[in-house]
């Protein structure tokens, strides 16, 4: 079972083993992602990216979390904005974005 909670306007998923159903939940919101259909939330694609970023349930994958919460970010989810944005600052999953203005 996952259980999302916020933490200063960003989505944190909070992960509760029980027994298997941690596990299945990401096996299940990974196979509905390969299938398109039902489309995952995008709280849920948000939960996965954190996952990938953080190695719990997954390998951990940054190119992976950051894919996952650049699909969440199209499509109009902020704190996965704000999360990719992050990614692409610090070089994680992504090339590292520089600012051709600097203060």
């Amino acid at each position: 079972m996952i259980r999302r909670q916020h933490d200063q306007g960003v989505i944190q998923p909070d992960l509760l083993v029980e027994g298997e159903g941690a596990q299945q939940w990401v096996d299940t919101a990974l196979k509905r992602a390969g299938e398109h259909d039902p489309p995952l939330e995008l709280e849920d694609m948000a939960a996965l990216a954190r996952l990938y970023r953080d190695g719990a349930l997954v390998a951990r994958d940054d190119m992976q979390a950051a894919s996952w919460y650049r699909r969440a970010a199209v499509q109009g989810y902020l704190p996965a904005l704000f999360l990719v944005g992050k990614m692409y600052r610090d070089g994680l999953g992504t090339e590292k974005t520089r600012s051709k203005h600097r203060g």
